[in-house]
């Protein structure tokens, strides 16, 4: 049970990153097209972390 509870944590850890990483490059594409980024320093600490 132990380890088949690891392989469920990995799955959810790999989808977790996986949606990360499409996150931080939607914010990445967002400041690229805005040109007002001195007001998106939060957006961007919330979408790194």
């Amino acid at each position: 049970m132990r380890i088949h509870n690891i392989y469920i944590v990995r799955a959810q850890i790999g989808s977790f990153n996986k949606s990360h990483r499409s996150i931080t490059k939607r914010c990445d594409f967002f400041m690229n097209k805005t040109e007002l980024g001195s007001l998106f320093k939060v957006f961007i600490g919330v979408c790194r972390h």
